[in-house]
This record gives structure tokens, C-alpha cells and sequence, in this order.
């Protein structure tokens, strides 16, 4: 204090000097911090948009029973959906299907081209060389696999159903279909999956809400999932889907005062699309709100970069981790919370 007020030319180092040690400090929480002065807009955060898996939830997803349509036993479902997964380990969907089939069934058949899982089509798909037959495969989200199937009514309403009373149970569906002979599309059946929520994430919910913050949960999952998983954790379910809320002439930048209002009453968002998070955390600001928001995938970066504090969580990718200010080496809200947590001390210690 006395070296601050008699030479005033070093605040700038001493505070430096502050900000570093507590990034530091932070370190030691699994935060890494990019850039020191997120420190200051952390401890101000007063909303958090959250994702759902991995966060709060444990992203360890097991399977549930399955629905079986032109496939004829869950096996042929499984390896079905595994000739549509990438074997590589870096998609926890694709890991569970391709480690439920055994090895000599995967180098059964030869994957010709593999187009990913992509956050705007919501689908992967490859092409399959199998002995003689060439077809192709697709599994995503099951409203997508179902239009694109050439089902007929009674079989597409009837999966529609079962999607439904899945999510109502917290359960994630997966869509899997396969060409037949004359090129189109049928649905093999549905993949059920749960992720159950993390023991910790009801107790740091609330005490997240001690401190303050308002926690949204945002995730791509139907409504009813987001809904029923809200529920367990003790967070809102008056949950808006996105897809409805932004259409594709939407204006991120110049939104309506009435849709903004209605973003920040939101207790959360469902069937977000990477785009979407931009114009949530653009719109909370303009409302006045200090807005930290994770993500994990290159599409989120724009949302990361518009944020007060973009968060970066485990596992995130190299673009994700470039345009974060605190990346996450742990996965959980509780990493979160802590890094809050130091940061209003480091700001209460600045200030003295």
C-alpha cells in the first residue's frame, strides 16, 4: 500500500503481480487461465451457461433398451450404428457403440468414406463395402434419421412415440438406418442412452446459487430431456428450444426487446445449436448481465469469444481451447464454482 501510494507509476506492476499469482492460485484449481484479465470479469459473472454432458452430467453413457425395427436382433442394430462411428475414441457415442461390438465383426465389413457426426445436420453417415454389397448407413438424432427414412406412416409415428417416452425418462435416443436394395433409407431401430447426472451437481448448484450466479442449462438434447435432467438437479425446466426461438434469418445482433426478455426469463435452453449460444450470451449482455458460457467444440469458439468469460471444459478441442479465457483440466461445475469462488478473492485482495 505504501509502495502504491508513494510511487503511483508501479500499480500497474503490482497489480500484474496480483492477477499472475492468482491465476496461478487458479491453476492449482484446474482453471488455466489465458487471460489474466478474466480473472476480474469472473468474480462478476452473474449468469452461467452451462452444458449439460460432462458438466452436469457424468458422460458416462450406458445403453438402455433398445427399439428394433428392420433390424432384427440388437446386435445387428449395434453393429449397424458402429459402421456409422468412428472407432477413434474421440467421441464418447461413437466409443460405446464401436466397444460393444466384438473385433472380428468390425473388420467384417470395410467403411469406404465416413462423414462425422455434424452439429447442423445432427446425423453422421458412411459408406459401407460388406463381401459384395455396397450400402450406406446413418445414425444421428432420431427426428433427422426418421424423416430421412422412407418408412411408412404407422413406423415412423410409432418411433416418434417411443423417442418421446424415452425422453420424458431423461433418456437420450439415437436414430440408426440402412439403405436396402433399391438405395433408400429404413430404419433399423433406436439406440437408447443415458448419462446420469453427477453426484456433486445438485450440491454445487446450489451453492453456486449462494454465491449469486444463475445457472442455465444448455444443452442439444430435446426439451424433455433437458426438462427431466433440470429436474433432478434442482435447476428451473421452463426450458426454451433454441431452434424455435432463432430461425435462420434471425439477427443475432438487432433481436426484438420482446425475444430478448424472453432469453433472459429463460431457465434454460434445449436443441441448441452452436450458433445459438452466440446470440444467448450476446443477448444476456445486452440486457446488462456479465455472461460466462462453456463449450467444447469448434463451433462454439464465437460464443466463447463473445462471452464475459468463455470456459472451456475438458476435452475440449484446440479451437474451443484458443478462443476460451479459463480452461477447464477437470470435468464438472465444481471446477467452475472454485474458480469463482478465488476470483472474487483475488479481486476483494486487488482492490485492498
Amino acid at each position: 500500500m505504501l509502495v502504491i501510494a508513494s510511487i503511483p507509476v508501479a500499480m500497474p506492476a503490482v497489480l500484474s503481480v496480483t492477477m499472475a499469482l492468482g491465476a496461478l492460485l487458479l491453476s492449482k484449481k484446474k482453471a488455466i487461465v489465458s487471460h489474466l484479465q478474466a480473472i476480474e470479469e469472473l468474480a462478476s459473472v452473474d449468469i452461467l451457461c452451462s452444458d449439460k454432458a460432462g458438466t452436469l452430467t457424468q458422460n458416462k453413457l450406458t445403453f438402455g433398451e433398445p427399439v428394433l425395427y428392420a433390424a432384427e436382433t440388437p446386435e445387428v442394430l449395434n453393429l449397424t450404428a458402429a459402421m456409422a462411428s468412428s472407432p477413434d475414441g474421440k467421441d464418447a457415442i461413437d466409443s460405446l457403440i464401436c466397444s460393444s461390438i466384438s473385433d472380428e465383426l468390425m473388420h467384417g465389413f470395410e467403411q469406404l468414406d465416413f462423414v462425422p457426426f455434424d452439429p447442423v445436420s445432427k446425423r453422421s453417415e458412411a459408406s459401407i463395402k460388406e463381401g459384395e454389397s455396397h450400402y450406406r448407413v446413418s445414425k444421428g438424432a432420431p427426428q433427422v434419421i426418421i424423416d430421412l427414412c422412407k418408412d411408412s406412416n404407422e413406423i415412423r409415428q410409432d418411433a416418434l412415440d417411443h423417442v418421446r417416452r424415452m425422453a420424458e425418462k431423461g433418456l437420450r435416443t439415437l436414430g440408426v438406418a440402412r439403405t436396402d436394395e433399391n438405395g433408400h433409407f429404413q430404419l433399423a431401430g433406436l439406440l437408447t442412452l443415458f448419462d446420469p447426472p453427477r453426484e456433486d451437481s445438485k450440491e454445487v448448484i446450489t451453492q453456486a446459487r449462494a454465491y449469486g450466479l444463475e445457472v442455465k442449462v444448455v444443452t442439444g438434447d430435446d426439451l424433455a430431456i433437458g426438462r427431466e435432467i433440470s429436474h433432478q438437479l434442482g435447476l428451473g425446466t421452463e426450458l426454451l428450444a433454441a431452434d424455435d426461438l432463432f430461425d435462420e434469418q434471425t439477427d443475432m445482433e438487432h433481436l426484438p426487446d420482446s425475444v430478448r426478455n424472453t432469453i433472459v426469463g429463460a431457465e434454460g435452453f434445449a436443441r441448441v445449436f452452436p450458433e445459438h449460444k452466440y446470440g444467448i450470451v450476446k443477448n444476456l449482455q445486452k440486457s446488462g448481465f456479465v455472461v460466462a458460457m462453456t463449450g467444447d467444440g469448434v463451433n462454439d469458439a464465437p460464443a466463447l469469444k463473445q462471452a464475459d468469460v468463455g470456459i472451456a471444459v475438458s476435452g475440449a478441442t484446440d479451437a474451443a481451447r484458443a478462443a476460451a479465457d479459463l480452461i477447464l483440466t477437470l470435468p464438472g461445475l465444481s471446477v467452475i464454482i472454485q474458480a469463482v469462488e478465488e476470483a472474487r478473492c483475488i479481486g476483494i485482495s486487488k482492490h485492498r
